[in-house]
């Protein structure tokens, strides 16, 4: 496992002035870090050790998606993701907006505090994944397969998952209101989907 932002304090993180991801180049992920020199130097040493372009105080770090990572504070935009298989990644606090995910697989990971909008997620599968505190907001879904899937207080807005496999799966907290939750329900609601929802 690699951890992208160590367990620096808080207020460290307020110094990333922002972060871009490029995620189209074969099973590799580009990330760039605008920080300042503080935060630099409490980066691990996996990533003190690269090359860091002092002109632009630009991190440059590559590592393989598939030995797992934990990437949290970012903000993918416009990002494409084609063909891949990824384990073991952990996204949180994280915004993912206008990016296109399509045939790609997913498998022990988790996704926390993550905001996703006006993206295209089409033909791909998601196998042990966990979904906490996600925001969805029209995004297209479309040939989706949720293979034990576990969803905690996930907010839905114009998004439509008729056409999407969903096995052993568990819901709680799912929507907003009592109308979305039970046209969320009917959409979903192929023959070998399991779901339990709790309303608290």
């Amino acid at each position: 496992m690699f951890n992208l932002f160590p367990e620096m304090h808080s207020s460290h993180y307020n110094d990333i002035c922002s972060v871009s991801v490029d995620m189209t180049k074969g099973t590799q992920c580009m990330i760039h870090l605008m920080v300042n020199e503080e935060v630099f130097m409490s980066l691990p040493v996996p990533v003190a050790t690269m090359v860091r372009e002092d002109a632009s105080n630009l991190v440059n770090l590559k590592t393989l998606l598939n030995d797992g990572c934990f990437i949290k504070y970012s903000h993918f935009n416009d990002v494409a993701l084609i063909k891949q298989n990824i384990n073991n990644l952990h996204l949180s606090h994280t915004v993912v907006n206008e990016s296109i995910l399509k045939k790609c697989c997913f498998e022990n990971g988790s996704l926390g505090d993550v905001k996703i909008t006006n993206s295209n997620v089409i033909n791909s599968v998601f196998k042990n994944i966990s979904f906490r505190s996600v925001k969805i907001n029209n995004v297209n879904t479309h040939s989706l397969k949720f293979i034990n899937c576990h969803f905690f207080n996930v907010d839905m807005i114009r998004v439509n998952f008729s056409k999407c496999l969903f096995h052993d799966c568990s819901m709680h907290g799912v929507g907003n209101d009592s109308n979305l939750l039970i046209v969320f329900y009917v959409q979903i609601m192929p023959d070998d989907f399991v779901m339990q929802l709790h309303r608290f």
